[in-house]
């Protein structure tokens, strides 16, 4: 723990001087290994700093020519010769002034590894690289790796800047190397197809159809998660109760003569993305283990190093998977990596939990919270 605390402060410093420098990137970069080395305040101030000011240089950046006329859009607010205000009026600027309280709220609310994790996929387009898998790498690890970010990047969840941008090119990206011809013409050229995908969208653009860069990320989330289906063009309507979207799907309306035939021309071009969720929702074989004790899984076991419990289902486990063997290793890996994967949630609500004890006033009460998850967390992570 100690090495990790002082590869920490290293790595903190460094960040700290790219900061000040301006390299915002490399600022993310080593103030994210420093908070997964060894967790501290001072460097989740310093994350919350740096993605503010990354995000305000990219609106300024963004702003261009624009910028200009600010000067005239001041002169302009002011009283004119006939008393009458030529800006806008103190209900929208009101209006406004809150749209902005509340983004920043929400903000507020985002925990250094969200904004970590926000800045990691908006560095890189590779989808391999946002994924965190290899070229090697199979369906079930594109799967695996899907369903760990995007339960992580879900708006509803990460209150971070940029983060449904980050939702959404985790979607692409698990939709392409999901996919086995989009992923060989993305070996292949750098991307999905070179000239075929585009007549593809042209001509279902034609159809009234959905083409694949029109497939909205929630869409994908909620068929892997949820089971939801889509038919070709059903009008989506989405309600907001709390936070969670709810969505009702709306019959498309009746065609008739040659628009029967566009309707099915766009019906067989969606087959594969249909084939695609299919695939995707197809159940695997039940699992080598589980971590926790349930229906056939009754025989529990440690993992070697960290001594992590899981179950089994009995003594046929052991002679497919014997102690020591390449086998067994990953399988421990796998239970490893679950068990941080659960880790990681809980110690996420016990830090929202105390920063609204801060938020609250409460800041003897926020500094004495017990964090059990949290300090497991730590434990873990300081053996890898």
């Amino acid at each position: 723990m100690d090495g990790n605390k002082d590869d920490a402060e290293r790595c903190a410093d460094i960040g700290e001087a790219a900061f000040r420098k301006g390299d915002f990137n490399k600022a993310l970069k080593f103030l994210g290994k420093a908070q997964k080395l060894y967790p501290s305040k001072r460097v989740a101030d310093l994350l919350l700093k740096v993605a503010a000011a990354s995000q305000a240089a990219e609106n300024g950046a963004s702003a261009g020519p624009s910028s200009s006329t600010g000067p005239q859009t001041r002169s302009a607010s002011r009283p004119q010769a006939n008393g009458h205000a030529a800006g806008p009026s103190t209900r929208q600027r009101t209006a406004a002034s809150g749209d902005r309280t509340a983004q920043e709220e929400r903000e507020a609310q985002a925990t250094p590894e969200m904004i970590s994790l926000v800045a990691r996929i908006k560095r890189t387009t590779n989808y391999y690289e946002i994924l965190e898998v290899s070229k090697e790498c199979t369906e079930d690890d594109v799967k695996k790796a899907y369903r760990k970010l995007a339960l992580k990047l879900h708006p509803d969840k990460n209150k971070a800047r940029g983060a449904d941008e980050a939702f959404k090119a985790v979607s692409k990206a698990f939709q392409c190397l999901s996919d086995a011809d989009l992923r060989a013409n993305y070996d292949r050229y750098g991307h999905e197809d070179p000239n075929q995908l585009r007549q593809q969208q042209f001509q279902r653009r034609r159809a009234h159809g959905p083409s694949y860069d029109d497939f909205d990320p929630n869409d994908i989330f909620n068929a892997f998660f949820f089971g939801g289906g889509m038919a070709p063009n059903a009008r989506v309507y989405r309600y907001n109760f709390g936070g969670q979207q709810y969505r009702h799907r709306a019959a498309p309306p009746p065609q008739q003569g040659t628009q029967n035939n566009n309707q099915l021309l766009a019906l067989l071009q969606l087959l594969p993305v249909i084939a695609f969720l299919l695939y995707a929702l197809m159940p695997t074989s039940e699992p080598v283990y589980s971590m926790a004790r349930y229906g056939k899984y009754v025989k529990e076991m440690r993992t070697s190093d960290l001594d992590i419990p899981f179950w089994v289902k009995g003594a046929d486990f052991e002679r497919e998977y014997p102690a020591g063997s390449q086998a067994r290793a990953k399988i421990e890996r796998q239970v490893t990596n679950d068990y941080r994967d659960h880790l990681e949630t809980r110690c996420y609500h016990e830090r929202v939990a105390q920063q609204q004890q801060f938020r609250w006033g409460q800041t003897k009460a926020a500094r004495e919270m017990k964090m059990p998850y949290c300090d497991e967390l730590r434990r873990v992570q300081a053996a890898y």
